[in-house]
């Protein structure tokens, strides 16, 4: 799991963005930082392949929520 990959799942954990709560792409790449902006995408689909996060289809676009079943073994994976 690379820095991006981590940054991401961070993010997501800490603003409690489990379960039924869901983020869009653009404001992922917010919460990271400008130089790892460009590897969104790939991080994101290396997350979903893996299984740490879950991608939802609206409207504005895809947007992404943890499992609840994944928050204890993220957090044992981020020293968090």
């Amino acid at each position: 799991m690379n820095n991006t990959e981590k940054a991401i799942l961070t993010k997501m954990l800490l603003k409690d963005v489990i379960g039924k709560h869901h983020l869009k792409r653009d404001t992922i790449a917010h919460c990271v930082e400008r130089q790892t902006r460009g590897k969104i995408d790939t991080a994101l689909k290396n997350l979903v392949k893996q299984g740490y996060i879950e991608k939802h289809s609206h409207e504005h676009g895809d947007a992404y929520t943890i499992p609840p079943w994944r928050v204890t073994e993220i957090k044992k994976l981020l020293g968090l």
